[in-house]
């Protein structure tokens, strides 16, 4: 084991530090119906794109390579939610810890797009 000052050693910086601010929780779109699909309009590569691109892209590219992000605050978030996220077939889920129901992450891009397409016309839930 070698001794890696500060900033080179961001993961062990990051795990060190007391979480004195407060950090951001990310949410999860609650779905009815069909919980884990994708919507229909959007292709599998632009919703694991648009994954990669929101609140989620740093917990999606921490459970592929395992790097933390160089930040500190977003490091701590990655380390406090990690345990609750996993990716099955290129999608980024959310793991309910009481029930161990999975549920589809969803990027804020497309919660209004989802909200609507599940809501709204004929088959609407509502």
């Amino acid at each position: 084991m070698r001794y890696r000052p500060g900033k080179s050693n961001a993961n062990a910086d990051a795990l060190s530090r007391a979480f004195d601010k407060g950090v951001t929780t990310l949410t999860i779109a609650a779905i009815a119906g069909e919980p884990n699909q994708i919507p229909a309009s959007i292709s599998k590569d632009e919703w694991v794109s648009a994954q990669l691109d929101s609140e989620f892209g740093d917990l999606y590219r921490y459970i592929q390579s395992r790097q933390l992000p160089p930040e500190c605050e977003k490091a701590q978030l990655v380390i406090s939610e990690i345990s609750s996220y996993t990716i099955v077939d290129r999608v980024l889920y959310y793991v309910d810890p009481h029930t161990a129901e999975m549920r589809l992450a969803v990027p804020t891009k497309y919660q209004d797009v989802l909200f609507h397409e599940r809501h709204g016309g004929v088959c609407g839930v509502h």
